[in-house]
């Protein structure tokens, strides 16, 4: 993919190639391997309760001191984190190592900092949020064979995810200021030099500095092209938003490969710089399977707001054919990739693997309403932790980091905890 490329033709291209997969992809109920049984389920149900307590009782003694008892509390949380990856999700030990040991605590600590640095007011849900871009990207870093770091770029477009999704999102603001906005943000991307006229364009605009900062827009036309792409293709994506009139039914799916897949290609661009064709193609197609999955894991409550994607208002035939088919889409992605087959790529491709697989049961078993209590049954028995133990396990974290919240917002100065938190529990 050269240099000099527009991202407009190549995601046209990607998206009708990731759609024509998913189209392709079969909807049989897949071959999963490593079937438990329900005593062994109940087994690792109670040991997930422990590590949960221990984890909880841990956040809750953070410190933020940064001298030996902190040392102490970062040894105590990878422990109980290896553990849990280990003897829970399935995870290998060369896996979690690569997590715990080769940079990723390290980046999340330093991005919570300068999140808050940069950024005040900043919630606890952005944060999170854009933390989970960070993580992505650190993927990528390993993926690509970069070392394992924070750069500008890396702060700049992860925060400006949780800063543009949540404003297209926010239903208070009038739909003509959002369209001036981002008409904008649009002209920046684009490398006009404008004058912020808000505090929120300011801080846009200056994320889009951090980052020009690091690519100039001579030598990486690519790294500015993706990121007006993903622009587009978020502002596309409030068409899920809309009632649905007959007849003027929008294509949910492409949306939803667009956006997904034009994320992650530009998470991919920012880490890089450029991108050959093989490596674009893989990163739009991860970009594709973690925003089904997380049109997945939000079906009920995009079902609730009238929100639109192919798991959401349908019925449970049709939810356990689409979830089966993500199965086995996750699995094509990631298994038939030729690009990076590097011992580390293939560590991290197998971590990526395992670990949305565990995601996806998760979903499933919140989400366990909306389908037949047969097809819950036979899914149940490849899940490591039993549907019921799944759905009261989320529902105790929200309770937890609802309390969390509350304390952030009564006393500022223990923000430290959103980090404890965020490398415990997320």
């Amino acid at each position: 993919m050269g240099t000099g490329d527009d991202c407009s033709g190549m995601t046209d291209l990607l998206k009708n190639k990731y759609k024509k997969l998913w189209e392709n992809t079969p909807d049989d109920f897949p071959a999963l391997k490593h079937q438990y049984g329900a005593l062994l389920q109940k087994q690792k149900d109670l040991q997930m309760n422990t590590f949960t307590d221990e984890i909880i009782l841990l956040v809750k003694r953070f410190s933020n001191n940064r001298g030996e008892e902190d040392v102490r509390w970062g040894t105590a949380m990878k422990k109980l984190i290896y553990g849990c990856g280990t003897g829970i999700i399935g995870l290998d030990a060369s896996s979690m190592r690569l997590l715990l040991e080769e940079g990723f605590c390290d980046v999340t600590s330093d991005f919570i900092h300068e999140a808050r640095s940069f950024d005040a007011g900043i919630k606890l849900d952005d944060i999170i949020q854009a933390l989970r871009n960070v993580w992505i990207m650190n993927c990528i870093q390993k993926l690509m064979g970069c070392t394992v770091e924070a750069t500008p770029s890396i702060f700049a477009y992860s925060m400006l995810y949780p800063y543009t999704d949540n404003y297209l999102d926010a239903a208070s603001i009038p739909a003509e200021e959002k369209r001036i906005i981002n008409k904008r943000f649009e002209r920046r991307l684009a490398g006009e030099p404008l004058e912020a006229g808000t505090v929120y364009e300011g801080r846009l605009f200056a994320l889009v500095d951090r980052i020009e900062s690091q690519f100039a827009r001579s030598r990486h036309p690519l790294v500015y092209n993706s990121l007006i792409a993903i622009q587009k293709a978020q502002n596309r994506s409030l068409l899920q938003q809309f009632k649905i009139m007959p007849g003027n039914e929008p294509d949910i799916l492409d949306i939803s490969i667009e956006k997904g897949g034009s994320s992650v290609m530009a998470d991919a661009c920012l880490v890089k710089g450029n991108l050959t064709t093989e490596q674009a193609a893989f990163m739009f197609g991860f970009g594709v399977l973690l925003q089904l999955l997380d049109d997945l894991q939000d079906a009920a409550a995009d079902k609730g707001n009238g929100h639109h994607t192919i798991f959401s208002a349908t019925d449970a035939h049709t939810l356990e054919s689409n979830t089966n088919r993500l199965i086995h889409f996750i699995y094509r992605v990631l298994d038939e990739d030729t690009c990076f087959a590097s011992p580390d790529a293939m560590e991290i491709k197998s971590m990526i693997k395992k670990s949305t697989i565990f995601l996806l049961m998760g979903a499933v078993a919140c989400n366990s309403s909306s389908y037949g209590r047969r097809y819950l049954q036979r899914l149940e028995a490849f899940s490591p932790l039993s549907f019921g133990y799944l759905k009261s396990f989320y529902k105790r974290i929200g309770r937890e980091y609802g309390k969390l919240r509350i304390k952030l917002a009564v006393n500022p100065l223990e923000a430290p905890m959103a980090k404890a938190f965020a490398a415990g529990v997320i």
